[in-house]
């Protein structure tokens, strides 16, 4: 074989290299791009192998990066987290929410004020990328399956004469309708009244009321199947050992206390559990119950509560954490109410500072105290920021006053 024979041979091994390098290249993307784009609403994510981590991948892990595997995983458990604490579904215009300018100014007590004031707030909670979105569909499909599958024993400690109960069936769940909140009217449609549910009330009474709302400990134990496992809820509902080591959510995503968002989420997935629907979806197909509608009511309602310090609302915290968390140092209750560590040590001492006497600036003439050749503008400085600090501290306190007004 001649050398102009071997150069050409040697052109056309290098020309099929090169395009099996393009065509690897190629695949990787294409298999990203459908993990990627397999959001909501694209059918069930298709399982893949475990891939071994590059050192390029391990490379950009060790600055901090999130494009390697181990920062998918991060995001995919911030969307775990996000169902958990926050809420089950993102805002419904997820574009519209990212086009939004953040709005720094934003207090989370307004959220519900105006009926846009959700979508420049969200911008603060409601990341939608779409590993986090993967991780919403999956821990949205994780606890419908555990709570169907695998808490029967809960439900039906709850329940009572009710029970028992078989989860998978259509018929029992049916006989439930009234614990849910549904009245069937007179022409055989069904209208639901959520906050009435008896499910939702520690007395199972069918009629609202703000000091049995949101109590009722099957809500509480649906929470804890989802942050601790089947298992503990078992045994935390009939008094049953534990056998189960296994590490659990609440460990693994750092939830240490709860959160309105918990709260929400556990009271609608309570009434989805019971329901005649066969998937959780925001709307469902057999109930019609529009239930991102009532987790947004239920946060609404736990939200308004904690801004204005209303004692039904912070009990509900109290009793949560003492049965979800009882060595919490974090529980918002504690934090609001001055129970726990600290025993509201820096509410006693700033209410006691307002109460103390204000220091009255005095003026020694006109363009005395602006310079600091004899150090009279340090004390002058002074003197504002304590008639400043109590000023502040009295708008507060009269801001805290007004807010009770309409609540009983």
């Amino acid at each position: 074989m001649g050398r102009a024979e071997l150069v050409e041979l040697a052109r056309d091994l290098q020309k099929t290299v090169t395009e099996g390098e393009v065509e690897l290249t190629n695949t990787r993307k294409r298999l990203r791009l459908a993990e990627i784009t397999n959001a909501p609403g694209r059918g069930r994510p298709r399982k893949r192998a475990r891939q071994r981590i590059d050192s390029d991948d391990e490379e950009e892990e060790g600055r901090g990066g999130c494009e390697g595997p181990t920062g998918e995983k991060r995001l995919r458990q911030a969307g775990n987290k996000f169902v958990i604490c926050e809420g089950l579904w993102l805002s419904d215009d997820v574009a519209e929410v990212l086009k939004t300018n953040k709005d720094e100014t934003y207090n989370e007590a307004s959220r519900f004020t105006r009926a846009r004031q959700h979508v420049p707030t969200s911008m603060l909670t409601d990341l939608s990328i779409p590993q986090i979105e993967t991780g919403m569909t999956a821990q949205r499909s994780n606890t419908s399956s555990r709570l169907r599958n695998d808490c029967d024993a809960v439900f039906n400690k709850h329940l009572g004469e009710r029970g028992p109960i078989d989860l998978h069936n259509d018929l029992q769940r049916k006989k439930c309708l009234d614990l849910i909140g549904g009245q069937i009217k007179s022409d055989d449609t069904v209208v639901y009244h959520h906050f009435n549910a008896p499910i939702l009330h520690s007395d199972l009474s069918n009629t609202f009321n703000k000091d049995t709302f949101l109590r009722n400990m099957l809500v509480i134990h649906v929470a804890a199947a989802i942050l601790f496992g089947p298992g503990k809820a078992r045994a935390l509902a009939t008094g049953a050992s534990e056998r189960s080591t296994a590490q659990c959510l609440a460990d693994i995503l750092s939830i240490m206390h709860t959160t309105p968002g918990l709260i929400a989420g556990a009271a609608v997935l309570t009434l989805w559990t019971l329901s005649i629907d066969h998937e959780l979806k925001k709307k469902g197909c057999q109930s019609s119950l529009n239930y991102k509608n009532l987790h947004k009511e239920y946060l609404n309602y736990l939200l308004v509560g904690v801004n204005k310090r209303k004692k039904p609302v912070l009990e509900i915290f109290k009793v949560w954490d003492a049965e979800l968390f009882p060595d919490t140092e974090t529980s918002l209750a504690s934090a609001l109410t001055g129970d726990g560590v600290g025993e509201g040590d820096l509410e006693k001492a700033l209410a006691e500072l307002d109460d103390a006497e204000s220091v009255p600036l005095v003026d020694d003439g006109e363009g005395e105290g602006e310079g600091t050749v004899n150090g009279n503008d340090g004390d002058a400085n002074e003197g504002n920021s304590a008639d400043a600090g109590a000023g502040e501290g009295a708008g507060e306190g009269d801001a805290g006053a007004g807010s009770d007004a309409g609540w009983d």
